[in-house]
């Protein structure tokens, strides 16, 4: 297991120096971690105009004729000369003459135990990405009236239908306004998630594809958790798209930043996924700041350290200390540090087998494992506490015991209503949840018109019992159950193996299309319409393997189809 959990995540290559005494020094973490331009100066680094722009290789930049910008072409990352850390401490020696003062700053950095400046100066993923390269393509398609206010506005109207989940950014009045004021979390939304649905049929063919290497690139990139392959994918993906611009665009329209692109792949190889150092969650914090109350006097700091230690952590000290419902005297204490909890609900019971985390990743790729439900469950996977038990439909209750009876290969199982005359029955008495988290990522039912959290994507064997297929569904309701398979039956063993609550998600499924056109983009067509329920609407939550946005368009013809968008998961291990 351990050899193929390194091929799961990127590991953190840290790289070694070596001490005048001849001693190895391993800087575990040590990195300077700000926006672009920030880390340039606190390095001391040249500005990004610099026909020197780039510290992490030797590339000169020549000036574009007649003008004082740089030309930042040239994207054959295979010709660029890595820069490496004794190289920089070199030069920085041989500066020292010079004497400026960005030059005395780089060169005590870099005596500083001989610090790599050039490796551990990263490039910060949030600015590079979406404060970058999104917003100079918009803008340069706006300036040039490759889209203009009529193409906004169609836009406009096609973003209204579409559902995303709870964690990204809804720009609807946005797009139509042109993009005004937009973050870098509005950006990563227009990136992902919009713009591969909204500009199909807007931008020129060329521009379109290119942009979507773009899009494919990122799609790699902002996963917590990435494979060395799939950083070659996105690195791939990146430089398509920089040549591809030279050649579509004017020279004016490349930036140092995009000339970064390629370096990006540098940073993750050293210091892991981008959600380990990027600036969001910096950014987060930042506008927490600005929320907590004070009373305008001095020690500010004392107030934010307080404010920030009554509310932190609540989550793991509730998973602490709330083991079993026999923990009641607690409830008082749970329900200070969160206003919401109440005790007059059940608590749920946590599960005495451990959890394995590559066993839950493969149960939520590969169909030909089909989990049965109760297999063990991360701790944080559950809420502090659950709704009251309740009975099933009693349509949806059949297809529960249709469920049972194929996943435990049982087929004398009966109903509930035949539970006097023998023990082989399936009850009808369900727990339903409001949410679950699966090592970050959240999913929820359909809760009235809101769809968000609730549209996924569940991996089934096909038909010719060899390729697997993603199909779209949204979750009518998650919950929990408790079967015991019989005693007579001739799998006692996997009791004793695992418990007897099961945790499973209702989904309705939508209906496929024929319609294959949108593939080569990750996208697929489905029909707004669900086909009819069965024992496959039962879905243990382990097989949950995405969540999904949509959007609904209508062709030419009048036919109205859903296209569906696979979003990057999350997974926190």
């Amino acid at each position: 297991m351990v050899d193929e959990m390194k091929q799961l995540y990127v590991g953190m290559r840290v790289p070694t120096y070596e001490c005048p005494s001849g001693a190895n020094v391993r800087a575990a973490l040590l990195m300077i971690a700000c926006d672009i331009p920030a880390a340039r100066k606190t390095s001391g680094f040249t500005a990004h105009n610099s026909t020197c722009a780039c510290y992490k290789c030797t590339t000169q930049f020549p000036r574009l004729p007649n003008t004082n910008q740089v030309d930042f072409s040239g994207f054959d990352y295979s010709l660029w000369n890595i820069r490496s850390g004794v190289e920089n401490r070199l030069h920085a020696e041989e500066w020292k003459s010079a004497s400026t003062p960005s030059e005395r700053h780089q060169l005590e950095l870099q005596r500083l135990g001989y610090f790599d400046l050039v490796r551990g100066t990263i490039i910060d993923p949030m600015h590079n990405l979406f404060l970058g390269t999104p917003k100079r393509m918009m803008d340069r398609w706006v300036d040039k009236k490759t889209i203009g206010a009529e193409e906004f506005a169609a836009m406009e109207k096609i973003a209204e239908t579409m559902v995303l989940p709870r964690d990204y950014t809804k720009l609807t009045s946005k797009i139509g306004k042109g993009f005004p004021y937009m973050k870098a979390d509005d950006w990563k939304s227009w990136v992902l998630v919009y713009s591969p649905v909204l500009l199909h049929g807007v931008l020129p063919f060329e521009m379109y594809n290119n942009w979507m290497n773009f899009v494919r690139a990122c799609r790699y990139l902002i996963k917590p958790s990435i494979t060395f392959d799939e950083v070659n994918s996105a690195h791939d993906y990146l430089e398509m798209f920089c040549k591809k611009a030279t050649e579509l665009y004017t020279p004016t329209i490349l930036t140092c930043n995009m000339h970064l692109h390629l370096h990006l792949c540098e940073t993750i190889r050293d210091f892991g996924p981008v959600y380990g150092y990027w600036l969001f969650g910096f950014e987060r914090y930042n506008g927490l700041l600005k929320h907590i109350k004070t009373n305008g006097k001095d020690s500010f700091e004392a107030t934010y350290m307080r404010s920030f230690v009554q509310n932190a952590f609540k989550g793991d000290y509730a998973n602490a200390v709330l083991k079993s419902s026999s923990h009641v005297p607690f409830f008082n204490i749970l329900s200070k540090l969160s206003p919401k909890f109440t005790p007059t609900t059940t608590v749920i019971t946590l599960s005495s087998h451990p959890f394995r985390l590559q066993s839950f990743l493969l149960a939520s790729s590969n169909p030909h494992l089909p989990p049965k439900g109760n297999e063990p469950l991360p701790p944080s996977t559950f809420p502090l506490q659950l709704k009251k038990s309740s009975l099933m439909d009693e349509t949806d209750y059949a297809h529960l015991l249709q469920h049972y009876k194929t996943s435990y290969d049982l087929p004398d199982l009966v109903s509930y209503q035949y539970a006097t005359l023998t023990n082989s029955f399936v009850d009808n008495e369900i727990t339903k949840l409001k949410f679950i988290d699966l090592l970050g990522q959240q999913y929820r039912g359909k809760n009235g018109s809101a769809s968000c959290g609730s549209l996924v994507h569940v991996m089934f064997v096909g038909s010719d019992g060899r390729n697997t297929l993603a199909y779209a569904g949204q979750v009518q309701y998650l919950f929990t159950h408790s079967f015991t398979h019989p005693s007579n039956s001739n799998l006692h063993l996997t009791r004793m193996v695992h418990d007897h609550r099961h945790v499973f998600a209702y989904i309705k499924w939508f209906n496929t299309s024929s319609d294959r056109s949108r593939e080569d983009d990750g996208l697929e067509f489905c029909l707004p319409t669900f086909s009819p329920d069965s024992r496959h609407c039962i879905v243990s939550v382990h097989r949950i393997f995405l969540e999904i946005a949509t959007a609904r368009i209508t062709t030419s013809r009048n036919v109205s189809k859903m296209l569906v968008i696979a979003l990057p998961k999350k997974l926190y291990a």
